[in-house]
């Protein structure tokens, strides 16, 4: 799969970009972080090349967006600074790695390929989500709650995971059709109504405790019981 980097900086970090794409990866291309962390919910991409020397407060929201959006992504911050304390304040805001901008493009590539390979490796670790007696196994794509296994569509299986992604968090509709539907949706449709009664039915019914909620106004949540959920009906 062709590997996304999604580069915010400066038209100075324009050679960047061009060695990238040299090296085969889609580089999407941003001149300042406001319309980065603007748009971070929409975007897809599988690494951040984050310009440290851009304005932090504007920067520092993109790195929250992508928290809040629950993306697991890599951050490399690339800087025209060499001095110790600027390095340390990069892993401070959040850098999984920290490079100057005259490095050669070999080193910085080689330095991607890398922080990708270990994140992905991460992932596979980490793909499987525990709620309640709810369990999804995202790399062998089964779930199960207790002790009997739920067979789901791969749109259901998707949609189930998305909502375990925000445990505990409202998704509204429209969020949920655009990092599940992505863009094979009409925006009026009612399809993620449709695919949570098919949710309800396979991983709720028969069990006490109702783990996917409807919030009125905003959408849906999958919710962890309460410490007292076993008196609960509901």
């Amino acid at each position: 799969m062709e590997e996304r980097i999604l580069l915010v900086g400066g038209k100075s970090r324009e050679h960047i970009r061009k060695g990238l794409e040299e090296a085969g990866y889609r580089v999407i291309y941003l001149h300042n972080a406001q319309e980065a962390a603007e748009n971070v919910e929409d975007l897809e991409f599988d690494l951040l090349l984050l310009d440290a020397d851009l304005p932090p407060l504007e920067a520092n929201r993109l790195l929250n967006g992508m928290d809040e959006e629950n993306k697991r992504i890599p951050v490399m911050m690339i800087t025209d600074s060499e001095a110790v304390d600027k390095v340390v304040e990069c892993f401070d805001r959040g850098a999984h790695d920290v490079v100057m901008a005259e490095v050669p493009a070999q080193v910085l590539h080689a330095r991607i390929k890398n922080l990708l390979l270990i994140f992905r490796g991460t992932l596979q670790l980490n793909s499987r989500i525990k709620v309640a007696d709810l369990v999804i196994d995202r790399g062998a794509r089964k779930v199960r709650r207790g002790d009997g296994h739920i067979g789901l569509t791969t749109k259901e299986f998707d949609l189930l995971w998305y909502l375990a992604l925000h445990v505990n968090q409202a998704c509204s509709r429209q969020r949920i059709l655009k990092h599940v539907w992505r863009h094979e949706y009409i925006a009026d449709t009612n399809v993620v109504d449709v695919y949570i009664r098919h949710l309800r039915l396979k991983v709720d019914h028969g069990h006490k405790y109702k783990l996917i909620r409807t919030i009125r106004g905003v959408g849906y949540l999958l919710q962890e019981p309460p410490a007292d959920a076993s008196d609960s009906t509901t």
